[in-house]
């Protein structure tokens, strides 16, 4: 697919392709969420990282972001907050991956925990 993605006649005024066609042949799945995006294993250097169903559509948008350093990382962070699957990442997550600090995750733990 990121092969035939150069040959597009979009490719060169379209960055939401360009990105994919950079991304993907390095990129796998390993977590998928209902909206169509996924945490994906960079196998150029094992880091966790966003896919944005909807990068083509424009901006601003969070693909590619680094969720976490490695598998064993993600896990470590994600679990604290009971696997939850956040419809907008762009809201709980920073230049350091998963933000735990971030208001929406403390009022989510305080409804697991019957607060």
């Amino acid at each position: 697919m990121a092969r035939e993605g150069k040959l597009n006649r979009e490719y060169e005024e379209n960055p939401g392709l360009q990105v994919l066609v950079r991304d993907w042949p390095h990129w796998l799945p390993f977590v998928t969420f209902l909206n169509g995006d996924a945490f994906c294993i960079d196998m150029k250097n094992q880091s966790v990282v966003f896919l944005e169903h909807d990068v083509m559509d424009g901006g601003p948008y969070i693909h590619g972001t680094k969720v976490a350093d490695d598998i064993d990382k993600l896990f470590e962070k994600w679990m604290q907050i009971a696997f939850v699957d956040v419809y907008d990442w762009s809201k709980f997550v920073n230049e350091e991956g998963i933000n735990l600090a971030e208001p929406g995750f403390s009022l989510l733990l305080d409804k697991f925990r019957g607060v």
